[in-house]
This record gives C-alpha cells, sequence and structure tokens, in this order.
C-alpha cells in the first residue's frame, strides 16, 4: 500500500510539472497573441488614415477642370496634345501608333549595351 501511494505521488509530481509547462507556454502564447493584437489595431489605425488621404485626394482631384488638362507626356520624352473638345462632346477612339524606327534604334542599343556589359565583366 506504501509503494502505491509513493507512486501516486510521483505521478502526481510528474503532471504538476508538465502542467506548469504547459502554462508557461500559453503565458508565452497569449503574449504574443496581445502583440499581434496589438500589430493589426495598428494596421487598422494606417489603413484609416491612408483611406482618408486617398478620399482626400480623390476630391481634389474630382475638383481640379478636366478641359485644362491636354499634354500627356510618355517616357521617351514625346508630348502629345489634346485638342479641346466642347462639353459632352464624343471623343473619336484613337488607334496608337508606334515610332518603328525609333523602336528598333532603342533595341540596337540595348543590344549593344548588353554584349558591351558581357564583354567587359570582370571575371569572378
Amino acid at each position: 500500500m506504501r509503494e502505491l501511494i509513493l507512486e501516486q505521488a510521483r505521478i502526481n509530481e510528474s503532471i504538476y510539472k508538465k502542467l506548469a509547462i504547459n502554462d508557461e507556454m500559453l503565458e508565452g502564447i497569449n503574449l504574443k497573441l496581445d502583440n499581434f493584437s496589438l500589430a493589426v489595431k495598428e494596421q487598422i489605425m494606417f489603413n484609416k488614415k491612408i483611406e482618408s488621404q486617398i478620399t482626400h485626394l480623390a476630391s481634389i482631384l474630382s475638383a481640379t477642370n478636366h478641359e485644362q488638362i491636354k499634354a500627356i507626356s510618355t517616357r521617351g520624352g514625346k508630348v502629345t496634345h489634346d485638342p479641346p473638345y466642347p462639353e459632352g462632346a464624343h471623343r473619336p477612339s484613337q488607334s496608337v501608333q508606334v515610332d518603328k524606327e525609333a523602336g528598333e534604334n532603342n533595341k540596337e542599343k540595348e543590344v549593344t549595351y548588353l554584349h558591351h556589359q558581357l564583354m567587359h565583366k570582370s571575371p569572378n
């Protein structure tokens, strides 16, 4: 009977230690969840600020007189001018024309540049 009591005491001690370890792990998880919750709340506040800024910018852009916007600049530096259209007039659809000669020149320059880079690359 005494051995049974001692064995039960050892089992209880083992269970107590395992429960203590589980409690520590759960406290760590709880702390991480609290930090995550705080990060989510901060992200929500940031998103609301961005949303209000975008709304403000949209209201500014909608107030802009679109009839004054008449020029478009491309990355290549070319500028196109849009003729003024009367209020409510239907604008004709325009087809995009590609400057083939400029495109070919750019391709040749790019190939020459890449060839130069490959030929003068220092060995590692």
